[in-house]
């Protein structure tokens, strides 16, 4: 982000993760329905830690959820508030 942006950070621990694994983390109002809009998106290659930094702008307002869904484009991806 350019400078004066203010930056939020999700840090997320993985497990059961396949090398080439994207992670997009999703900003929801309802936690329901995995109907609200990407935030960020990284790759994994195996277990562990990853991070991203989105804009906090994007949050504006109200009551957010954040969830997660990996996808190694072999299986359905899998989702987690």
């Amino acid at each position: 982000a350019g400078a004066g942006v203010a930056e939020g950070q999700i840090t997320a621990s993985l497990t059961g993760v396949d090398p080439g694994t994207t992670i997009t983390f999703w900003a929801d109002e309802d936690m329901a329905g995995l109907d609200g809009f990407a935030l960020a998106a990284t790759t994994a290659d195996a277990d562990g830690t990853v991070s991203v930094s989105f804009p906090t702008a994007l949050l504006s307002g109200g009551t957010w959820f954040i969830y997660a869904v990996a996808d190694d484009g072999k299986g359905a991806p899998a989702s987690h508030y």
